[in-house]
């Protein structure tokens, strides 16, 4: 099990690399992504806070395909994100909202998608929306682990 996990997290990231080579609109499109996973959950949250949590339970198994490394962070990222909107926004401006940000997150996107010539059907959308966080918390993981092994190497060579 442990090494299925892992050869899909491989191909994964080998996947979203070939895609994302070259383009300039990296940043852009983690804020996006981030944005579009708050506000769905925003929109589920404004139906039921029981379809959320539901949601986040199947997000969780959905991410556990990848191993516990992948699937923990991104459940508390999402449990994070389900506080935010339970402490931030009352609940009659809960849906206009979470679609507001749904839009304004979904639009940039979409248009950077299809001006760097990357649309894909939108069958595959909704998959691209879920496992583009995994592949952000790779690179995140594997820029941390670059760092600290630089420090490592700093602090080796001063002594």
């Amino acid at each position: 099990m442990h090494c299925a996990s892992n050869r899909r997290l491989v191909d994964l990231v080998q996947q979203f690399s070939d895609e994302r080579l070259g383009l300039d609109n990296t940043v852009p499109h983690w804020i996006g992504i981030l944005a579009v996973m708050f506000a769905a959950l925003g929109m589920l949250f404004a139906l039921n806070i029981g379809i959320s949590l539901i949601a986040i339970a199947v997000a969780i198994v959905y991410y556990s395909r990848f191993g516990e490394r992948i699937a923990a962070p991104l459940g508390a990222m999402l449990l994070c994100m389900l506080a935010i909107w339970m402490m931030v926004m009352p609940a009659h401006h809960l849906a206009a909202s979470s679609l507001c940000i749904f839009l304004a997150a979904l639009g940039p996107e979409i248009y950077s998608r299809l001006r760097f010539g990357h649309a894909k059907p939108l069958g595959r959308t909704w998959r691209y929306f879920l496992d583009g966080p995994v592949y952000g918390l790779v690179m995140l993981m594997k820029k941390l682990a670059l760092k600290e092994k630089l420090a490592e190497t700093n602090g080796y060579d001063q002594n």
